[in-house]
């Protein structure tokens, strides 16, 4: 009875799995978004603060809610078959030459 009673309160555990997974079930956590532009549009999005979306297994920053349902409902057209969004590498060029522009 013991062992019972601990393992419904690992259960409900802050950073544990949530109480109404079923017992033995895999449960996978997403690693929090790092992009730094909405993969559908190309906007700058504020960590912490812009819409996530969830899909494919990863986490992803977006500019507003209209994106939000744009990638939630065809990600294949915004993101590459490993998760990278399309338009990471105009972020990176971006990104650099925003750091050439103070030489």
């Amino acid at each position: 009875m013991f062992n019972t009673i601990l393992a419904g309160l690992m259960l409900l555990a802050p950073g544990t799995p949530a109480a109404h997974a079923r017992p033995g079930a895999v449960t996978h956590r997403v690693a929090a978004p790092t992009n730094r532009i909405c993969p559908v549009l190309g906007n700058p999005v504020t960590p912490g603060k812009s819409p996530v979306v969830h899909v494919w297994g990863h986490a992803y920053y977006v500019c507003c809610s209209s994106c939000k349902a744009k990638l939630t409902a065809d990600p294949g057209k915004y993101l590459l078959k490993d998760g990278t969004p399309r338009n990471a590498a105009q972020a990176r060029k971006a990104s650099t030459m925003k750091g050439m522009k103070g030489m």
